[in-house]
């Protein structure tokens, strides 16, 4: 179950929050929805928090002053200190000062909604109460009138290629976790597998067995070793540093099937795009993508338009495994 804690000055950004985690399947606790005329207040608070796996706390100016919140998130951080059975989401809605016990944890960015949106169900999936029963074949409608399951799947991959096709920003992530949900409900083996490695990632173990994962093939340059961040010169034009580094012995023209997850390509994406002069690097352990006999570290660096070369094979992949099952 998942608690969200918010300000009340915050209350339409916590309700579209939470229906848009009940439209996925989630349980969610919001206090609107769970605390009747009458109850008790706290202690249905502290029952939803005994409960919960999950406590996304909304940070909003507001919200870190607000003592409701902090005495929430804080009987959290203890107890998951003492259990390890709940873990803390923080949400940033706005910037804002970040409380210091919470300033370690890797934040959602909701100040993109529909980005942050995509990095809770990448850390939440699988906790729906929905996805068991649909595996089960529970949601097949068995009442006459009513669409059979193959129109009823049928219209949901067409809503999927319609999110792929609006222009906008229709985080790739989210949609990807729709095309997951969708494929276990409907049993769409191509699709659930698609969609599957693309939200865990792709193992070297994985990449040898054989498959269609060309499409994530990157073209760059490797270097033996870690080495510090390029930041080209003031004068430096782009074109002048590619040319200097294809004559520099030390680094290998290399392709390689990029293995971090959608939501990684799409994160990084998005920084590349504040920075058109940037450089994509990245350093890994050899092993994960080449056979030396021995590993080592590699730093493997590309240009920034990479990953919007990478983003776009892999929505056109979603694409077109959609479309062959229409």
């Amino acid at each position: 179950m998942i608690f969200i804690s918010y300000s009340s000055f915050d209350r339409d950004k916590a309700k579209k929050l939470a229906s848009r985690l009940e439209e996925g399947g989630f349980e969610v606790w919001l206090d609107e929805w769970s605390i009747k005329v009458g109850d008790d207040i706290t202690q249905k608070i502290s029952e939803g928090l005994d409960r919960a796996k999950y406590l996304i706390v909304i940070l909003t100016s507001k919200s870190v002053d607000s003592k409701w919140v902090t005495e929430e998130w804080n009987s959290v951080f203890n107890k998951q200190i003492n259990t390890n059975k709940v873990i803390i989401l923080p949400a940033l809605f706005e910037d804002c000062k970040v409380p210091i016990l919470l300033k370690g944890k890797k934040h959602a960015n909701f100040i993109d909604f529909e980005y942050g949106l995509s990095q809770i169900l990448d850390t939440v999936k699988g906790d729906t109460v929905k996805s068991a029963k649909l595996l089960e074949g529970e949601s097949e409608i068995a009442d006459k009138g009513r669409p059979s399951k193959n129109e009823k799947g049928e219209h949901m991959l067409n809503g999927l290629v319609e999110d792929l096709l609006t222009k906008g920003n229709n985080s790739l992530s989210l949609i990807m976790h729709k095309a997951f949900k969708v494929s276990k409900a409907f049993k769409y083996a191509e699709l659930y597998e698609l969609a599957r490695f693309e939200l865990e990632g792709y193992s070297k173990d994985l990449i040898k067995e054989g498959g269609d994962y060309k499409y994530r093939t990157v073209n760059g340059y490797i270097v033996f070793g870690k080495i510090e961040k390029i930041r080209l010169g003031l004068n430096e034009s782009m074109e002048d540093f590619w040319i200097t580094i294809a004559r520099d012995k030390k680094f290998i023209k290399q392709s390689f099937i990029f293995p971090d997850t959608v939501n990684v390509v799409e994160e990084q994406r998005q920084q590349a795009r504040l920075n058109l002069r940037g450089i994509f690097q990245i350093t890994m352990n050899s092993s994960e993508f080449l056979d030396l006999g021995y590993e080592t570290d590699i730093t493997f660096i590309a240009k920034n338009e990479m990953l919007e070369i990478l983003y776009t094979k892999i929505r056109r992949k979603l694409q077109s495994t959609i479309l062959a099952l229409l």
